[in-house]
């Protein structure tokens, strides 16, 4: 799975919360892959990143 990806289905989840008039929160992880422009990213810092969520997805289990 790539970045763009990541971004992209939190895009299509804010979307599809729209269409379903259903308030939900995002959680921590949504909020930072959807605030985060993911094509400006070096490499490195894509990597950092995905380390990032995925410790934020693990505590959150």
């Amino acid at each position: 799975i790539t970045l763009s990806e990541i971004a992209a289905t939190a895009e299509n989840g804010e979307n599809e919360e729209e269409n379903e008039n259903k308030p939900r929160e995002r959680s921590e992880v949504e909020n930072i892959i959807a605030d985060t422009d993911v094509n400006s990213l070096s490499p490195m810092q894509a990597l950092l990143l995905l380390s990032d969520l995925k410790e934020k997805l693990q505590k959150d289990e």
